[in-house]
């Protein structure tokens, strides 16, 4: 009996602290339900889609440069579904790769009532208070491909150390041979544009993983911004070691072709038979890349999923104007790769992973 009367007693102190808890709680501001305010990230910000007055449901799309196929696609791609996602209007701009013109750019976007806007960053930290701006204006910021400094509404990217990683695995497995010395396999890293997260991040994949590989010995890393730069980065780096085996580039698939070019001029493009032959692996699955492993020149991309940076983010651009929002905890999606090499392209095209062939690469 006692102990029953001690149970009830530690009941009652229970549920009476319970309620003290309850009702210290603090109020929302205004009355207002606590779900009627959504907070992204740990800005602080109140997101409504009805904050643009002119009843116009506007998408701005921010790029860096269309200089590479795929950022042309994906925009093309972009102008031909927006209304499929429930926007009247589209705005879209390339900053072709001047900072200072993507910040204005985002401005004006912000000043024409965009509701939506995705950017495609030049420099991940040098946009970053503008895009602040923009979401203290209510504006839902989104990133692909590359990555914003601050916390924005979502952003869609690929794990560009994954790719780069996978990239370095594929090229130093297939170059093991037993009783290999160390350093034996020469390889050389062509360095794109580092305020570019993706290409930082698809870097640091390679340099961290071929560190791991005794038998690789990096002899050559020249930086390369432009596309045009790679060719004769490629030609200088041969000429100083002849025996260089694999050549990584992390700029895209469109310095495939230069790679290429140089390596024939230098008598180097051999067949994938040849115990000479050299090894091109890239980042994206570009089409010109995709050629160029069925025909033996070049060994491997990792094929990004550019078709989902068009699809995925109007869907959840779509489902913001709706009203649904997403989590905190969840707005930061990054995308793997599925390597493509002349053994895997057939496979990978009819299960409709590639980008470059199929509907996405038919936009007009």
């Amino acid at each position: 009996m006692k102990s029953k009367r001690i149970f009830a007693l530690v009941l009652v102190v229970l549920v009476a602290l319970a309620s003290v808890a309850c009702s210290a709680a603090p109020a929302p501001a205004g009355g207002a339900p606590a779900e009627a305010a959504k907070f992204v990230g740990d800005t602080n910000v109140a997101y409504n889609p009805e904050i643009q007055e002119d009843g116009v449901k506007r998408l701005g799309i921010c790029y860096s440069a269309l200089t590479y196929s795929a950022s042309q696609l994906l925009v093309k791609n972009y102008e031909k579904l927006y209304k499929d996602y429930g926007f009247d209007e589209i705005i879209s701009l390339s900053a072709d790769g001047d900072l200072e013109t993507q910040i204005s750019q985002i401005q004006d976007l912000v000043n024409q009532k965009c509701d939506v806007i995705v950017i495609n960053s030049i420099d991940a930290n040098g946009i970053a208070s503008v895009c602040d701006m923009a979401m203290q204006a209510g504006v839902a910021v989104m990133a692909v491909d590359r990555k914003i400094g601050t916390s924005i509404y979502y952003t869609l990217e690929t794990d560009n150390v994954s790719a780069g990683r996978d990239c370095a695995m594929t090229v130093a497995d297939w170059t093991f041979a037993p009783g290999i010395a160390d350093d034996a396999v020469h390889v050389m890293y062509v360095i794109g544009d580092m305020s570019s997260s993706a290409q930082y991040d698809r870097l640091e994949g390679v340099k961290g993983t071929l560190a791991f590989y005794p038998w690789i010995d990096v002899v050559a890393t020249p930086s390369a911004l432009e596309t045009s730069e790679v060719y004769d980065a490629v030609i200088d780096a041969f000429t100083a070691d002849p025996t260089i085996k694999a050549v990584f580039v992390t700029g895209g698939d469109d310095s495939v072709t230069p790679v290429v070019s140089a390596l024939r001029e230098l008598g180097k493009l051999y067949d994938p038979q040849d115990p000479n032959y050299v090894y091109i692996a890239s980042v994206d699955g570009a089409l010109n890349a995709i050629e160029a492993i069925e025909a033996g020149e070049s060994f491997c991309t990792a094929n990004q999923r550019f078709d989902l940076f068009c699809t995925q983010i109007l869907e959840v651009a779509q489902n913001y104007m709706n009203g649904e929002y997403v989590s905190p905890n969840a707005n930061t999606v990054q995308l793997s790769c599925s390597m493509v090499m002349r053994e895997t392209v057939d496979n990978l095209e009819e299960l409709g992973v590639l980008w470059a062939r199929g509907w996405f690469a038919e936009a007009k």
